[in-house]
């Protein structure tokens, strides 16, 4: 059988084209980038069963999880959701982490989930690597 690792990272399109978590992404400062490209680095190389906290949790019964990261004395998270296939993890919203149980974004990427179930939306390859110069 195949490699099937590195894991591909995927972000959430919607409908109208916007690629928002590659957007909120983009805009980051590079340290916080960084933090976050290190981070997706070295999961994208691991098997799920390895994936744990502090930096990713599966937010039991959310039907959801998340990818945190530490960068600037901030954290940061991504919620997202495994798929469209196998070895493949989608990003559906990225924020600062102000709260413990952060219900807005939570809500925000289920919503983005379900628009995907109902092909409301799509998906792009999510662009974290960084480009050589």
């Amino acid at each position: 059988m195949a490699n099937e690792l590195p894991w591909i990272f995927h972000g959430f399109k919607k409908a109208a084209g916007n690629q928002v978590v590659q957007e909120w992404f983009d805009a980051l400062a590079d340290e916080i980038k960084d933090a976050i490209r290190d981070s997706l680095a070295y999961h994208a190389q691991l098997e799920r069963h390895l994936w744990r906290r502090p930096g990713f949790d599966e937010l039991g019964g959310e039907g959801i999880s998340e990818f945190q990261f530490k960068a600037a004395n901030t954290w940061y998270r991504i919620y997202g959701d495994y798929g469209p296939k196998r070895h493949e993890y989608t990003f559906l919203h990225g924020c600062e982490k102000k709260v413990k149980n952060d219900k807005s974004g939570k809500r925000i990427a289920k919503e983005r989930n379900k628009q995907l179930e109902r092909n409301e939306a799509s998906v792009h390859v999510f662009g974290w690597k960084e480009d050589p110069d």
